[in-house]
């Protein structure tokens, strides 16, 4: 039972394998913004700007229902890091639950994003991994 091997592996001190909804919960919301642009093809600023166009506002509402259902953040937090009102994330998330299908395999891909993103970071600061 996997349970039983992943409980016995952090008894004894040993890497335990992180699901993508798991590896999300710890990350930034930089982070997250970083990959969630990188999918959309956009620079942050432009998720983070004023601008309607289809492609920053699916960033927007992906970026918003992945950090508030699946990141474990607050909707003042997320609508503070995106520059909106509370009720504009709010909508975003209902809008994004429609599409809740694909979920999953975003997540899934975020989180590699994510880890890869934070790999890179630790290679490039020696300091970071003390």
């Amino acid at each position: 039972d996997a349970a039983f091997v992943e409980s016995v592996k952090r008894e004894r001190g040993l890497p335990v394998r992180q699901s993508p909804r798991e590896s999300l919960r710890g990350a930034s919301l930089d982070l997250l913004a970083e990959a969630v642009c990188e999918a959309h093809g956009i620079h942050p600023s432009q998720m983070q700007g004023p601008g309607r166009d289809a492609t920053a506002v699916s960033a927007r509402r992906v970026f918003s229902v992945i950090a508030v259902l699946h990141g474990h953040r607050s909707m003042t937090e997320t609508a503070r890091y995106l520059q909106r009102s509370i009720a504009s994330v709010s909508q975003s998330i209902r809008a994004g639950e429609e599409v809740s299908g694909t979920l999953p395999r975003l997540e899934e891909s975020l989180a590699v994003c994510l880890m890869a993103t934070q790999n890179l970071k630790l290679k490039s600061d020696p300091l970071a991994s003390t």
